[in-house]
């Protein structure tokens, strides 16, 4: 039963535009910049937190959408 709740906790932090994105910047310091690559796995450990701010903005922008929308 724990697995499974730690398996969702770990779905929630799996966005995929934010592996993407992570894995964009890991390939522009291999090709452009490989000193810094040595900070790759800090940025595989900030996946949950950015997608954590990802989802966050996405809900703030349609609350936004969504009030403009109710207003007479």
């Amino acid at each position: 039963m724990k697995n499974r709740n730690l398996w969702e906790m770990i779905k929630c932090c799996l966005n995929p535009k934010v592996i993407g994105g992570v894995l964009v910047v890991i390939a522009l310091f291999y090709f452009f910049a490989p000193q810094l690559l040595k900070y790759s796995g800090f940025l595989v450990i900030l996946i949950c937190p950015l997608s954590m701010i990802l989802m966050m903005s996405m809900m703030n922008r349609s609350n936004h959408t969504s009030d403009e929308n109710n207003q007479p």
